[in-house]
């Protein structure tokens, strides 16, 4: 029949067709005329049908892997995105343990300076909280 770009190229045809005889039954039924409609729609159908039976030939003909879609190319880029993902969730993770540090340096200095203040040991200290007493 010929090389798969021709039938290609001849089903390009086809539809490009289609779109210029929707354009035309457009046109005439926008005008109210009804003559030639008929055909024009005729036409547009049998374009389409042939574009279609074109174009599935050439996808069942292709449908086995091309040899590029082999290639590792996309696993790489897979991987390399997990990465990128993984280096970001490990960053908030270092945040949040650097926040998590200083959180709980900033509640253990007003703990210290109470017990240095009164003379607290670590149970006086728990004792003296959990009463509700604060530091005055």
């Amino acid at each position: 029949m010929g090389s798969d770009f021709q039938q290609l190229q001849k089903a390009e045809e086809g539809l490009l067709d289609a779109v210029q005889i929707a354009s035309l039954v457009t046109a005439k039924l926008g005008s109210g005329e009804t003559e030639g409609l008929e055909e024009l729609c005729s036409r547009f159908l049998d374009n389409i049908q042939e574009s279609q039976v074109a174009l599935v030939q050439l996808a069942t003909k292709f449908a086995e892997p091309l040899p590029d879609e082999n290639s590792s190319y996309t696993a790489e880029l897979e991987v390399e995105a997990v990465r990128h993902k993984l280096q970001g969730a490990e960053a908030q993770l270092w945040h949040l343990q650097q926040t998590q540090r200083e959180l709980h340096m900033s509640q253990r200095e007003p703990n210290q300076e109470l017990q240095q203040q009164h003379g607290l040991g670590q149970q006086d200290l728990h004792n003296v909280q959990d009463a509700g007493f604060e530091e005055v």
